[in-house]
């Protein structure tokens, strides 16, 4: 099973209101925590919310396989 950091930013708590405006996660080495695979940090503001969010779930299908 792979370990990895994950940070979900947003604008606040409220979902009915607020919106995430960055995911970032990078896969670590499950006995010593360090970094394995590269950053990656999707951003609303170079697309949307909408696309991050998809792009993060079909990056997690693809990782799965």
């Amino acid at each position: 099973m792979a370990n990895y950091y994950l940070d979900i930013e947003t604008t606040g708590l409220n979902p009915e209101t607020c919106k995430i405006i960055t995911i970032q996660f990078q896969e670590l080495d499950s006995i010593t925590g360090e970094a394995k695979g590269e950053l990656v940090i999707l951003k609303s503001w170079e697309s949307s919310e909408k696309d991050i969010l998809e792009k993060f779930i079909e990056i997690g299908r693809a990782s799965c396989r």
